[in-house]
């Protein structure tokens, strides 16, 4: 009796067990179904809702630094700072300095190194930019305060800062406190010029004419290098040729020192990117010029890697100044010098350029 009545019971037990397993696996297949039909972007979707907590957090902050105000920024940036992940912390920053102010930048900046203190967080790159962002917002009030509590690359990325919004009153601190010390002109000159730069390149190119040679000479590099991150290597080398408009016969060591910054950006730039023929545009540029420039070719074609200087040559033998006997011969020389010390990469470039007008120059000196 008891083993009949358990088989009685188990049948209807496993009949329900069926019943839902047979749901269960249909629903799988719904599910299945309906991952194809939604595809990739309802993948994504529900991807988001499972992060949904980070983000919203990030989001809710972002909110709060957005409305803000002024006195509270301070702390705005104490809580962007200690944001666990990366990239939401950096862009938090960023909203921080959006509000940063001419009333509250010392409070804001003096964040980073409350919260390495407590927490021994760093923030190296950040760090950097609150300090042009303090120069850009406190102006004068900060330069003077990095001049008297830090100096140093504090007191540089400060003021570079405070010239990029106003170099003109930069210029004019900058001149009143080297009457006091006549160090920080030596230190801040270059710093200012560059800041200059970013403000307007026209107007920058003009305050540097108007200081005297030898101080010029001092500012070449922080003004090359500001001209090319705010305008590109096409704005250095129209420095360049200007200056030697204007230079010609009277300054040629100050013109040739541009030059060679010039040249020099063009170089690290190439060799970084693979940008020999770019490169090479730019030389032919700077050659039309001033002739005596062709002496850079040489740098290009030894330093640039892998089959760049057969792109350099190529390129620059395609300009109109190539036209000419002493540029011919030049060219030859160095695309004969290169093929035989890198024969196998003047095969290599010489396959994959076959149709180049360099290229029955290049299979003769290799063969």
């Amino acid at each position: 009796m008891r083993l009949m009545k358990l088989h009685w019971i188990a049948a209807p037990v496993c009949l329900l067990i069926g019943l839902l397993m047979g749901r269960m696996g249909g629903a799988a297949d719904q599910s299945v179904e309906a991952g194809v039909r939604e595809g990739p972007r309802q993948r994504e979707r529900q991807r988001d809702e499972r992060e949904s907590p980070r983000s919203s957090a990030y989001g809710s902050l972002r909110s709060d630094i957005r409305k803000a105000p002024s006195d509270k920024m301070a702390g705005m940036m104490k809580r962007a700072l200690t944001q666990p992940d990366l990239f939401e912390r950096r862009a938090l920053i960023n909203e921080c300095f959006q509000g940063m102010d001419a009333g509250n930048w010392h409070e804001v900046f003096a964040m980073f190194a409350q919260v390495t203190k407590e927490t021994g967080m760093t923030q190296d790159f950040e760090w950097k930019m609150a300090l042009m962002m303090a120069g850009r917002t406190g102006t004068r009030d900060a330069a003077e305060w990095f001049r008297k509590n830090a100096g140093g690359d504090q007191l540089k990325e400060a003021v570079w800062g405070w010239s990029q919004v106003d170099p003109a009153a930069a210029r004019g601190w900058l001149d009143e406190v080297s009457a006091e010390d006549p160090k920080l002109r030596g230190q801040l000159l270059a710093v200012v010029l560059g800041g200059a730069v970013r403000c307007n390149g026209v107007a920058a190119m003009k305050m540097l004419e108007e200081i005297p040679l030898a101080e010029r000479a001092g500012c070449v590099g922080d003004f090359g290098w500001n001209l090319v991150q705010r305008d590109g290597l096409d704005a250095a080398v129209e420095w360049a040729v200007q200056t030697k408009a204007k230079g010609a016969g009277v300054d040629d060591a100050y013109v040739q020192q541009v030059a060679n910054q010039v040249v020099g950006q063009i170089f690290r730039g190439a060799k970084d990117v693979g940008g020999g023929r770019e490169a090479a545009g730019r030389v032919a540029r700077l050659i039309e010029a001033d002739p005596a420039q062709n002496r850079h070719i040489a740098k290009f074609v030894s330093g640039l890697p892998s089959g760049q200087p057969f792109e350099f040559l190529s390129e620059i033998s395609k300009r109109p100044v190539a036209a000419g006997e002493d540029m011919q011969a030049l060219i030859h020389s160095q695309l004969s010098s290169l093929a035989q010390s890198r024969p196998e990469v003047a095969a290599q470039w010489l396959q994959s350029h076959p149709q180049d007008p360099l290229a029955t120059a290049v299979r003769d000196l290799i063969q």
